[in-house]
């Protein structure tokens, strides 16, 4: 399934280490916080990329990550681009700021390229995946996850 955390954390789950090297991206990434924050909390191997359409933010978090430390920058990369042409078929986790009308058509994406088990976080917005159940809480995070048998 898909587990959808809200709030804009990083799952507990998806900071466990892992036997292989995760895939983290931040769809419209902004300023690059998440992709930073995100590198700097991962193991090893791990890889954040930020996708931003706007040159000006792309900017920004490009000159962020060249003032980061060096393992922030081996982990993060920033790529000038459209979020909407981005491949999700290989990210173990995706993240959304997003605006409430743009969620049904991020649900959209996620649930035609990304895999069983992709963890989805939206910042401030529910993405609402279809046939999804409501998870446990966990460390103060709400998840859904999409229910394996849903299409």
């Amino acid at each position: 399934g898909i587990a959808v955390a809200e709030g804009g954390t990083i799952p507990s789950a998806a900071r466990a280490p892992t036997a292989r090297p995760l895939r983290f991206t931040d769809l419209g990434s902004g300023d690059g916080t998440a992709v930073l924050a995100a590198a700097a909390a991962s193991s090893p191997g791990w890889t954040s990329t930020g996708i931003e359409l706007n040159s000006t933010l792309f900017l920004v978090s490009a000159l962020r990550r060249m003032f980061s430390p060096s393992e922030v920058r081996r982990r993060s990369r920033f790529v000038w681009g459209d979020m909407w042409k981005a491949d999700l078929r290989e990210e173990d986790a995706v993240m959304i700021f997003g605006v409430k009308p743009l969620m049904p058509m991020v649900a959209e994406k996620v649930g035609r390229e990304c895999a069983g088990g992709t963890y989805v976080m939206s910042y401030r917005f529910r993405v609402p995946l279809l046939g999804e159940e409501e998870e446990e809480e966990e460390e103060g995070e709400k998840r859904n996850r999409l229910r394996d048998d849903a299409s």
